[in-house]
């Protein structure tokens, strides 16, 4: 399987430094100043699971870029998820599966309304 995080923080950082250490193959969905960190010093994630790095992670600066991705965990704020989905919605070489982990009741409708109910 082939993953994208879409929202690199809390959430996002945790679950795609835990998949990038496993070995998977996971694209980062970033954009401005935390895609240039993740650019320059890649991911650093400090938990109780044990502190670790993700030196060189795949970076890709837009949903609507994403290609070669199985599953695409959605990990914005609230504010940013209908945008998100709208371009998840437009992606071209993106046909996977998208599960959203955001807080608020109506995540998950709004990114079904946007990709359909089947992904």
């Amino acid at each position: 399987m082939r993953y994208a995080i879409i929202g690199v923080g809390g959430v996002g950082g945790l679950l795609g430094g835990l998949l990038a250490r496993s070995g998977a193959p996971v694209t980062f969905v970033a954009r401005g100043a935390t895609l240039r960190a993740l650019a320059a010093s890649g991911l650093h994630v400090k938990s109780m699971m044990g502190d670790f790095s993700v030196t060189r992670p795949q970076l890709c600066p837009s949903p609507i870029e994403l290609r070669d991705v199985d599953v695409a965990f959605v990990c914005v704020k609230g504010w940013q998820l209908d945008d998100v989905a709208r371009e998840l919605a437009a992606a071209s070489q993106f046909d996977g599966a998208v599960i959203p982990l955001v807080n608020g009741v109506d995540g998950t409708a709004v990114v079904e309304a946007a990709v359909g109910a089947l992904r």
